[in-house]
């Protein structure tokens, strides 16, 4: 079962946990196209505020990490693109972003495709 609650997280900012809400209200509304969008532009908002100190990067991981199994425990039938997946992906290694290792997520790769998705649906 996850174990993560970003409603409680008190670090996590009021309107960063709205629009997370408003993603996931979409997904339940079935409208999946409207719903990867909006998550794009909610991507692009994380990594801004991760990268202006506004979210430390284990609690973006943590909006990732709860996202990404709300969206395959509940909607398994619908596939997520390569490009959702794979800021997924990266996303979910956000606690690894200071870590003087190869691991760890690359911010503008994550941005690029955000970018992409934004702006080709």
């Amino acid at each position: 079962m996850l174990n993560i609650n970003i409603d409680e997280n008190k670090r996590i900012p009021k309107e960063t946990k709205s629009a997370v809400n408003s993603v996931v209200e979409l997904f339940n509304e079935r409208n999946f196209q409207k719903a990867e969008k909006k998550l794009a532009y909610l991507v692009l908002n994380l990594i801004d505020q991760v990268i202006n100190g506004l979210l430390e990067p284990k609690d973006a991981d943590d909006i990732f990490t709860f996202l990404y199994v709300y969206i395959t425990d509940n909607y398994e039938q619908v596939p997520i693109s390569s490009k959702l997946a794979d800021i997924f992906i990266e996303g979910m290694t956000l606690h690894h972003l200071n870590d003087k290792t190869e691991y760890g997520p690359n911010l503008d790769e994550m941005k690029q495709i955000a970018d992409d998705i934004a702006h080709s649906l």
